[in-house]
């Protein structure tokens, strides 16, 4: 709301104004599966302000995709075993120099996994795109 409308209201009206707004972002939010936290952040910060999201914040949720999407997304394009997995988590953040022969080429060799999973997930999600969108627009209302 502007200045103005503010001007016009009560306390208590700009109060329920307030938590009506919020209301409706929620739910939206939670229709598309956007974790709470995330409405939290926005009414966080002042209205003329922007918080953005930061990699940890991306990390620590399912990196943008829906989370029932995410277990389904892995189980098509997670190629990597247990074993990788646990071993890029050690190396993703080490500089090549910090890195032994053995940790680079191992490092390299899970790279080029991760690399295929992403245009995989980058795939996946443009047929799934499509087929949403020819969805709303082919089908008879």
């Amino acid at each position: 709301m502007t200045a103005n409308d503010l001007r016009g209201l009560s306390a208590n009206e700009a109060i329920a104004s307030a938590n009506q707004l919020r209301t409706v972002v929620e739910n939206y939010l939670k229709e598309m599966n956007v974790p709470a936290k995330y409405a939290d952040m926005m009414f966080s910060v002042p209205k003329d302000q922007v918080r953005w999201i930061g990699s940890a914040d991306f990390e620590s949720d399912p990196e943008g995709f829906i989370p029932e999407l995410k277990d389904w997304m892995d189980a098509r394009c997670d190629k990597r075993t247990d074993v990788e997995k646990a071993m890029w988590e050690e190396l993703k953040e080490k500089r090549p120099a910090q890195m032994t022969l053995t940790e680079k080429s191992v490092s390299d060799l899970l790279l080029k996994k991760v690399v295929e999973q992403d245009k995989c997930q980058s795939e996946a999600l443009s047929k799934l795109s499509l087929e949403a969108y020819l969805k709303m627009f082919t089908e008879q209302k």
